[in-house]
Formats: structure tokens, C-alpha cells, sequence
């Protein structure tokens, strides 16, 4: 593999330095130390991160009291072995029972760096909601946990899916406990073609813009973005109209 090749002639160079493992022992002196998050609240619980000195990646946790041993909820370090997924978000209900995370896959498996999103119970199992093909995108749950919004493209192409260029990012609203071929359209660059190839912003405050209305962005660049409302009541509706 052409990684494999580079890591070769990488640190076959690198080990001909005489000072490299003082240095790297300085580093890993420096980094290794317990480290938290900034916490968030949900409805008396709290939600935080957390690294004991060297773990790859930090730990999520949730508690009522920081006083007491609060409880784990999930640790990307054990979710592959060579480290290559990685936890790529986390959004949680407002009665705080449930939390939608994403997984960031090694690009050589999922093609294109995509996550995968899933719902989780906080004191329970995975539950049967995967979604694929995520990318560029968090999550916001409807304010009574029946689902969340997300953003991402089409299935890819099989034989292409690591030269396809991406185009179209959409915005959909997936019920939980149905399959995500059932998920609703909410926004779609491909209504613009001026917007095909910017992309649909998935935040916690997604449904902010005041009652009865849900707001996203559609930033194209650091410089550029776009902003577009609709009304909550046609998420239900078969058919997505797009203000």
C-alpha cells in the first residue's frame, strides 16, 4: 500500500537521528496528564469528555453529581484496534435519554473519509439506527426525541468512491426506528445549482430560529455562507418544500 511505503521511508529516515527518542520522551512526559472536556447540560445530567494522559482519543462520560464516580459511555479507543475510527461527533436529547454520535472511518474502508451516525440509550445498548454516508455534518435532535437531523451525500459509486468528487450535500430528518431509506429530505443543494457544491450545516441549535421553525446554513467557505428557514410542521409532511 502507498501509506505503507511512505510510513517506510519516513521512519527509516527518522531513526537515524540520535536525539529523536529524548525527544520523544520529553513529549510523552509533557502530554501525560488527566485532562476534561468542557461539560454540557441536558436536563440535570452532564455530559464531558475526558483523558486520562495517553489514551488516543478522550473518553465520554455523563453524571448528576460531579462529586460521584460518573458513568462511562462510550471510548472510541476500543472501537478498532489500529485506531482507524474515530469518534466524529455527539449530540444528545433534551430530556437527556438519548445520544446520536458519529464514527469517523478510515477513508480506505468507507470511501471518502464518511461518517457513520448511530443512536444510542445513555444507560443502555446501541440501538438499530445506522445511518451512512455522513459527512461534513453533526447532529440536532427534535425537541422530543423521536429523531434528528443530519447532512450527507448520495451513495457513492462502488468502483469510484475514492476519485467520486462531492456534490449535492443534503439535509435529512431520520425517525428513529425506521431504516434511513425512509429518512426525509429537508434541504437539498441540488434544488440550486448555484449551491452544488456547498454544504448543509448540521449544529445543536438547529432548531433555534424561534417557534415553529427550524434554521441551517449552507456555508461554501470560511467567507461565504447562506442562510435558509422553514417551517417545523412540514418535517412531518411526505413532501419536503424547501424555503
Amino acid at each position: 500500500m502507498w501509506i505503507d511505503a511512505e510510513n517506510k521511508i519516513t521512519f527509516d529516515f527518522l531513526k537515524t537521528i540520535s536525539e529523536r527518542g529524548g525527544i520523544e520522551k520529553r513529549l510523552t512526559e509533557t502530554r501525560d496528564y488527566e485532562r476534561f472536556g468542557v461539560p454540557f447540560k441536558e436536563d440535570g445530567r452532564y455530559f464531558f469528555s475526558k483523558n486520562t494522559g495517553l489514551q488516543n482519543q478522550n473518553v465520554i462520560y455523563t453524571t448528576t453529581n460531579f462529586s460521584e464516580k460518573p458513568h462511562e459511555l462510550l471510548d472510541p479507543n476500543l472501537l478498532a484496534k489500529d485506531g482507524t475510527i474515530a469518534l466524529g461527533g455527539l449530540d444528545v436529547t433534551d430530556d437527556a435519554r438519548l445520544m446520536a454520535y458519529g464514527l469517523l472511518f478510515d477513508v480506505e474502508i468507507v470511501g471518502g473519509g464518511c461518517d457513520l451516525w448511530r443512536g444510542l440509550g445513555v444507560f443502555g445498548k446501541d440501538r438499530d439506527d445506522l445511518l451512512k454516508w455522513v459527512k461534513f455534518s453533526g447532529a440536532s435532535w427534535m425537541k422530543d426525541g423521536s429523531g434528528f437531523f443530519y447532512s450527507r451525500y448520495d451513495k457513492p459509486d462502488e468502483k469510484n468512491k475514492l476519485r467520486s468528487q462531492v456534490y449535492n450535500h443534503k439535509l435529512f430528518f431520520h425517525q428513529l426506528g425506521t431504516p434511513q431509506s425512509r429518512d426525509k429530505l429537508i434541504f437539498s443543494a441540488r434544488l440550486c445549482q448555484t449551491l452544488a457544491s456547498w454544504t448543509c450545516c448540521v449544529s445543536r441549535n438547529l432548531l433555534s430560529a424561534g417557534p415553529g421553525h427550524l434554521i441551517t446554513g449552507a456555508p461554501r467557505s470560511r467567507m461565504t455562507s447562506r442562510i435558509f428557514t422553514r417551517t417545523r410542521r412540514s418535517i412531518t409532511s411526505r413532501r419536503a418544500v424547501v424555503i
